[in-house]
């Protein structure tokens, strides 16, 4: 079997490893997922902490944090806080009222009324301006409602609250590096590395792997792994790395070290993961172990380009070609709302398969679909 036709196959990397944890809405549509924990995960946290948050003292911040935080802009030229003048501590018998509001925020959002919850939010915060749990939790509906910029200005609301906290620092890193801001992201992935270290040396990885930093990318997958032996995107990453090494035998491996460490989070979903431990398991000759791993890609995310593509190429070289022809033409099937890309994909890998009349179809189709697509002429 000709296992050159498998490079065909690519690794999203990039932008939605930034983002490789999502939840189940994303598993059929394939959407990028939120960078940072939703409601039913992290916010939840936030209700059993004291809900109104002190400013460190400046003095214990270090001077080489305080240094890149004035440069962020979240200190004053004096080191303090910049919301320190902003209000002073509440009344402790007002941390009652809080955490009860910020209670009903949390099931609000849970319950899907966004809207609704990020009002109750402002409210809490009007009163509160230094509740950091409460700038946390508004950042993050925030983000779930589309509202991005929005919700950088609140996680940085949370950083001036409380600077040294690594959870704003690692939400921006992931936001930035969705937005392609590799500076920013990288400030504040560093930045959470005191608080979080096996998250923000996985962000730094996945920052270096967009930008073709392999030794780097690696380098930090291992500092996380080392930080926290749970994170298993590092884990993902340093396979991917091997496998671009053309080290199918050790990506297997980390491959299935990170399936294996994803089962304790069920519901995320990372685009790519079993694909890529497929088309090195079709490599190494494991034919039927490839389609199996395709085909649960497929379970994950029913519109996977990267698996139909595999999958279909190994139907190919085992003489499968109605097989082959089947996988792709359900790509269109499957996906939502099927754009000339889609069509072109089909029409594409068809026609590097060899399969001409199936290529010519596709291409019929496409242009019926798309009339103005020179792809398709």
């Amino acid at each position: 079997m000709d296992m050159a036709t498998f490079g065909s196959t690519r690794l999203a990397i990039g932008a939605l490893a930034l983002a490789a944890a999502c939840s189940g809405a994303c598993a059929s549509s394939g959407a990028v997922p939120h960078p940072f924990p939703m409601p039913g995960g992290a916010p939840a946290e936030a209700a059993h902490r004291a809900p109104v948050s002190a400013a460190p003292d400046p003095d214990a911040v270090p001077a080489d944090i305080r240094a890149r935080l004035k440069s962020l802009g979240y200190l004053a030229s004096s080191g303090t806080p910049l919301s320190s003048a902003q209000a002073a501590l509440p009344d402790p018998k007002d941390r009652i009222g809080a955490y009860e509001a910020l209670k009903r925020a949390l099931a609000l959002e849970r319950a899907g009324r966004t809207a609704e919850a990020i009002q109750l939010y402002r409210e809490i915060l009007a009163a509160n301006p230094r509740m950091v749990d409460g700038w946390e939790s508004l950042a993050k509906a925030l983000a779930a409602a589309g509202r991005m910029p929005e919700a950088i200005v609140a996680f940085g609301k949370a950083i001036e609250v409380d600077p040294l906290r690594s959870e704003p620092h690692l939400a921006l890193a992931r936001i930035y590096g969705l937005e392609r801001n590799a500076s920013l992201a990288r400030q504040h992935a560093e930045l959470g590395i005191r608080g979080d270290p096996g998250q923000a040396y996985e962000i730094l990885a996945e920052l270096m792997m967009d930008a073709g930093r392999l030794d780097d990318a690696a380098a930090n997958a291992r500092r996380s792994l080392q930080a926290d032996a749970s994170r298993y995107m590092s884990r993902f990453l340093l396979g991917v790395i091997a496998q671009q090494r053309g080290r199918c035998d050790e990506a297997i491996g980390h491959f299935e070290g990170a399936i294996e460490g994803k089962r304790l989070e069920p519901h995320a979903v990372v685009r790519t993961l079993h694909s890529a431990l497929a088309d090195c398991l079709a490599r190494a000759g494991r034919e039927a172990d490839a389609e199996r791993e395709y085909k649960a890609e497929l379970a994950a995310i029913v519109d996977s380009a990267e698996a139909r593509v595999g999958l279909a190429t190994l139907y190919k070289s085992q003489g499968r070609a109605a097989d082959a022809r089947a996988v792709m033409a359900d790509l269109v099937a499957r996906t939502p709302q099927p754009t000339a890309d889609t069509y072109w994909t089909v029409v594409h890998t068809l026609t590097g398969l060899g399969d001409t009349d199936g290529a010519r179809e596709w291409t019929a189709r496409g242009r019926e679909k798309f009339p103005r697509d020179a792809r398709f002429r």
